[in-house]
């Protein structure tokens, strides 16, 4: 009957109440659990079909988990500690075993254990994705079997290679210019060491070494200084008047200079100035500008086309105006870069040589012999045929004779032999009579060189110099901005003084690099496979130039750095808002291990939860997705910092009360429906 009805529904209604007081209570316990979700109780009613007298039904509850609603955020003091700002959890496992189940949290309250991985205050071990040595993710990020568990231990410590350097300083662009040639052998302008760091930690000192230099065009400098453009050429320089000399180039045009009255030529000089002013304006193609020591210089403007391009300077029957002024007639040609050669030089010992000097106050005597080879190849032999009349300046003769040789008295007054060869070595050899040999100070022994090319590339690129360790020009030749004056040689040179490149480097007129930025918006010089000779890996070194400046005044170096360092310990542990795992070191480099995924799921509120504030899937939920912090809704991570509780305590208290009301009205049914049932007992 009904009544009986009446007591079944108000038992139902204190068991559902007790339910709702049960989740409240666990609410409440947990409010400063990390992480924890809290749940309500959802009511409905269960009711019996009836075609008569009415029949009463029943109430149940439900569980619903508010595991979407996000807890307050808290600041830490532990830099392993994270809080995700979305909606993604936390990979974690009870353990490392590959049978242990995944679970995922939103208790990101993580700290080292004694084996280095990184487990919360439930003790769960967390998963992320492991970096490869460029800092990549594994390619198959969406697989759970592409996670590892964070650890963190390091045996050691860690080193780390440099791979970028820096440096910004000044060259004086008034310093003296040297030939193309002249550059690879004579000392730098400049020097300035950069101490990287290889594989194994050990300081490497690069060694950059800068010389001023005319550039690769076809250069006629002159070695008289001191000139002014209002010389008079014939009280002032000492040329002869009527006497004559002509300038040309491979464009075919040529002039010819009558030097103080007119004998035929196209124009009369009588001033450095005019010849100067004659070349700018009226040969096209070459230029002539009086050089930082005062010195005559007459250069083909183009160089890109190599040895084709040239300048020719003669002097016109048994003339010597250009002697006069300090030039050497002959073909100058340009160098396109692209020219592989090498060079060495021979300095002898001994010293106070001059060039009148007999080779018989030398000690020497007839028939005595020197000889030279070059590569190994056959020997070019020096005789004596009467040592009281040959000097040394004939052995200079005998050897600015031989193709790719040139030699002379240094300011020591000792001998020097320069070899340049078109090639990847260039060696020299001395043989002959010992005497010969010791009274000039030369060996038996070989001296030899590597080649010395440029590293710009070529004009072939695309840009044109664009495929090699220097930097692309910007402004060649043929453009308005190019300065054809402010040319240097760059050497980067190793710890054991061996040349790993050489290169040419120009600046513009406003004193700044002129070079091309590469794909990634650069100016770097690329050095590859550096190999420092004691073990480590082979190294690539990206040297940032875009600070390097020309202007007139002292060198200085601004400031230098480069990003690696020697061997470090481990100092701490971080987790990044971008869920970087970051390993510290006393070295002050800092190592990427890991990236923390976030996991996120088309209905969290579905997720079964398990103890330690964590939750396995299953269908309700659907499945995870792994997503990268930031992406995809799963938030990001804030660092040094834990989610707290959602619980809102007020809230709790309030549904508390009603809940006890409500349980205290079920009661109240229970016990009227058993007076009624009393009642009807005592009927007679």
């Amino acid at each position: 009957m009904s009544l009986f009805g009446a007591l079944f529904t108000g038992v139902s209604g204190l068991a559902s109440q007790a339910q709702s007081t049960s989740m409240i209570a666990n609410n409440i316990a947990n409010v400063n659990t990390v992480g924890f979700k809290s749940s309500s109780a959802s009511f409905y009613s269960l009711v019996t079909s009836s075609t008569g007298a009415y029949s009463p039904g029943t109430v149940a509850v439900n569980r619903i988990q508010n595991v979407g609603l996000l807890g307050a955020i808290q600041q830490t003091a532990s830099s392993t500690d994270a809080a995700v700002s979305g909606n993604g959890f936390f990979v974690v496992k009870r353990d490392v075993g590959s049978q242990q189940e995944y679970l995922y949290t939103r208790s990101g309250s993580f700290s080292e254990d004694n084996t280095g991985l990184l487990r919360n205050t439930a003790g769960f071990v967390l998963y992320g994705w492991p970096l490869d040595q460029n800092g990549n993710i594994p390619a198959n990020s969406g697989d759970l079997t592409s996670l590892k568990p964070v650890d963190v231990a390091f045996l050691g410590g860690l080193t780390k290679a440099t791979t970028t350097a820096n440096m910004s300083l000044n060259l004086n662009a008034t310093e003296k210019d040297a030939t193309l040639n002249g550059s690879l052998t004579s000392a730098p302008n400049f020097s300035r060491g950069l101490t990287v760091y290889d594989s194994l930690g050990a300081p490497q000192i690069l060694s950059m070494q800068f010389t001023k230099t005319y550039g690769p065009q076809g250069t006629a400098a002159g070695i008289k200084t001191g000139m002014t453009a209002t010389d008079n050429l014939m009280t002032d320089l000492g040329l002869t008047s009527g006497q004559q000399f002509t300038v040309t180039s491979d464009l075919g045009v040529t002039r010819t200079y009558d030097v103080g009255t007119a004998a035929g030529g196209n124009v009369v000089v009588s001033e450095l100035g005019d010849i100067i002013n004659d070349i700018n304006n009226n040969l096209n193609g070459v230029s002539a500008f009086l050089g930082s020591s005062g010195e005559l210089v007459i250069q083909r403007d183009a160089f890109t086309g190599g040895a084709t391009q040239y300048v020719t300077v003669a002097n016109v029957g048994a003339g010597t105006s250009l002697g006069k002024l300090g030039i050497t007639t002959g073909q100058y040609k340009s160098d396109d870069l692209s020219t592989l050669s090498a060079s060495t030089k021979v300095t002898g010992t001994a010293s106070g040589l001059t060039t009148g000097a007999t080779l018989a106050s030398l000690g020497l005597v007839n028939g005595q012999t020197l000889s030279v080879s070059k590569e190994g190849g056959p020997a070019t032999t020096y005789t004596i045929v009467n040592a009281a009349t040959e000097t040394v300046n004939s052995l200079l003769t005998f050897f600015n004779g031989i193709a790719g040789i040139s030699a002379s008295i240094n300011s020591s007054g000792s001998l020097e032999v320069n070899h340049t060869n078109t090639g990847s070595t260039a060696s020299l050899t001395f043989g002959g009579s010992p005497a010969f040999l010791g009274s000039l100070g030369l060996t038996t022994t070989p001296s030899s060189g590597i080649a010395n090319n440029y590293a710009n590339g070529s004009a072939a690129d695309t840009p044109p110099y664009s495929n090699e360790t220097f930097p692309a020009f910007q402004n060649l030749p043929g453009s308005a901005n190019y300065n054809n004056r402010g040319w240097w040689q760059m050497k980067v040179v190793m710890p054991d003084g061996s040349t790993l490149k050489t290169g040419l480097i120009n600046f513009n007129s406003d004193g700044t690099i002129n070079a091309q930025k590469d794909v990634d918006g650069n100016i770097d010089l690329n050095l590859t496979q550096i190999n420092w000779g004691n073990g480590s890996a082979s190294q690539n070194i990206n040297l940032d130039v875009s600070a390097f400046t020309n202007f007139s005044g002292n060198y200085n170096v601004i400031s230098s750095n480069q990003n690696g360092a020697a061997l470090g310990l481990r100092t701490g542990v971080e987790i990044t808002r971008e869920g970087f795992v970051v390993a510290q070191f006393s070295n002050g480099a800092t190592a990427k291990l890991y990236k923390v995924p976030l996991a996120t799921f088309s209905n969290a509120d579905g997720l079964t939860e398990q103890s330690g504030t964590a939750y396995t899937k299953n269908d309700t939920s659907g499945e995870e997705n792994l997503r990268e912090a930031g992406s995809g809704g799963a938030g990001f991570l804030t660092p040094s910092s834990v989610e707290a509780s959602n619980v809102d305590l007020a809230d709790e208290f309030a549904k508390l009360i009603v809940s006890q009301r409500a349980f205290s009205a079920n009661t109240k049914v229970i016990t009227t429906v058993d007076q009624m049932t009393q009642d009807l007992l005592q009927l007679r």
